[in-house]
């Protein structure tokens, strides 16, 4: 068994990680009772609910990351697959990992009850969480098992893709619709308090884990070894083209070109999660920070295109995607000339999708050419400033060459391009509404776009050797 466990996760984190990650995870748990109840005291006396309900909608996150990541595209599987090894042996050792974390998470976050409240009430939130955590992880591997079969080789990665981000956003909006009543009706929570209590979900759920878990591992037994060759047989897909002798007049915009259509996966996966992603994050922010530029025009257009040129797959996975980048060291290529076309060509794919919104809102609304003129305007400088910085934190942060994981591919990226353009959004609305800046809207958020895209573009210029690539 820990041969198995070895041999699958290629971890073995030293006694000083595990006990420096057990003091930041009873650090961050106690931080968070402290906060809230500093910060929200008249909401107090739900917090074994709220905290319940963070720790679950933590782990059903992480599983959705981590169960068909390391269920279909592990590559270590195939290792022990010439080996006389039931497969429950590989289901023991892989969910069970992710059980213990998903554990050890629900105690590091309700652990303060057992110092601050009843001991036996912290057991049951316990017992409660984890019985929804076991039943949501038995359902996603049950779904992969069955995708992973169903589907033949040359979808089947599509198909595990469209499912891994759905549910992703299915439960990104079932969560943010929850916060949206909690927050904006106040006899929400006492009455969810009411009527949901850790007995009762025990009571209810349990039943499904149980039937769950046993049609998981009838599946999985039967199913599993050829889905997973299956999802094998499609990372492996190599076109068989004969390349003919060229003169090659622009190599950098040809070295992306081919970076970017060559990974089918990626530009699949790209447009199909920035559809979904813009409506999603559209939603959002104009629900929950277009009041603060209530009163001013076209508030639901510039989150429409803030959402769709923050959320360019292209861009904030220009380096980590590029399976050439450890040859370029030993090439005549220069890595700010690399840099720029990187950025150019995340802009030229992001400017499709802007092109195609402009066309939905000019259709959809009745609006003078001007304010479309400048709506477009402010798409495309917003599209080069995400790109860039997209291209720049891909860059910069640490990048994981292992994974072949589609789901976070590039997302921490997105993440922090899409807080820093919201936060620079949000703080010009702040200052037209309240007329702070005697500017209209549109204009202003032009010209603080061109001051960010002349500040990236003055650090590439004079700035040389920020863009050396030290992971290749």
């Amino acid at each position: 068994m820990n041969m198995i466990h070895r041999i699958l996760l290629r971890t073995k984190n030293s006694f000083v990680v595990k006990v420096s990650c057990a003091i930041v995870g009873i650090y961050a748990g106690y931080l968070f009772w402290y906060l809230f109840h500093q910060l929200f005291s008249e909401a107090a006396d739900y917090y074994e609910l709220i905290v319940t309900f963070v720790s679950v909608v933590i782990s059903i996150f992480l599983a959705i990351y981590y169960l068909p990541d390391q269920f279909c595209t592990n590559r270590h599987i195939k290792n022990i697959l010439f080996y006389p090894i039931p497969t429950r042996m590989i289901l023991i050792t892989l969910l069970g990992r992710m059980i213990v974390l998903q554990f050890v998470i629900c105690m590091a976050m309700i652990y303060p009850q057992f110092i601050h409240k009843n001991i036996w009430s912290a057991m049951e939130n316990i017992l409660a969480g984890m019985t929804v955590i076991c039943a949501m992880d038995f359902m996603i591997i049950l779904c992969i098992v069955i995708i992973s079969r169903v589907f033949w080789g040359k979808i089947v990665g599509y198909a595990s893709i469209i499912f891994q981000y759905v549910s992703f956003l299915l439960v990104t909006i079932f969560v943010g619709n929850l916060i949206a009543l909690g927050l904006t009706q106040p006899h929400f929570l006492p009455w969810i308090n009411g009527k949901i209590t850790p007995v009762n979900i025990f009571l209810f759920t349990f039943p499904f884990t149980v039937l769950l878990g046993i049609a998981m591992t009838i599946v999985f037994k039967y199913w599993y070894i050829r889905g997973y060759l299956n999802v094998q047989s499609f990372h492996k897909q190599v076109a068989n083209k004969h390349n003919s002798i060229i003169r090659i007049e622009h190599p950098y915009f040809l070295i992306e070109w081919r970076r970017v259509l060559q990974n089918k996966e990626l530009l699949f996966f790209s447009n199909f999660k920035n559809v979904l992603t813009v409506i999603v994050l559209c939603h959002l922010l104009v629900a929950n920070l277009g009041q603060i530029a209530l009163g001013e025009k076209y508030v639901i257009e510039v989150f429409l295109l803030v959402s769709c040129c923050s959320t360019n797959t292209i861009s904030s996975t220009a380096y980590s995607s590029d399976s050439n980048g450890k040859y370029y060291a030993f090439l005549p290529v220069s890595p700010r000339q690399m840099f720029l076309w990187k950025t150019i060509q995340g802009f030229l794919w992001g400017e499709v999708m802007i092109l195609l919104l402009e066309i939905v809102i000019i259709a959809m609304n009745d609006i003078p050419v001007l304010d479309f003129l400048l709506l477009f305007i402010y798409g495309t400088s917003m599209n080069y400033a995400c790109s860039w910085l997209g291209v720049f934190l891909d860059l910069k942060m640490p990048r994981t060459v292992n994974s072949t994981n589609e789901l976070l591919h590039g997302n921490m990226s997105k993440v922090l391009v899409l807080l820093a353009v919201t936060a620079i959004t949000t703080g010009n609305f702040y200052l037209v509404s309240n007329h702070i800046v005697f500017v209209p809207l549109l204009p202003f958020l032009i010209a603080t776009n061109v001051f960010v895209v002349s500040a990236e573009l003055c650090y590439w210029l004079f700035c040389k050797g920020a863009f050396d690539d030290t992971n290749k």
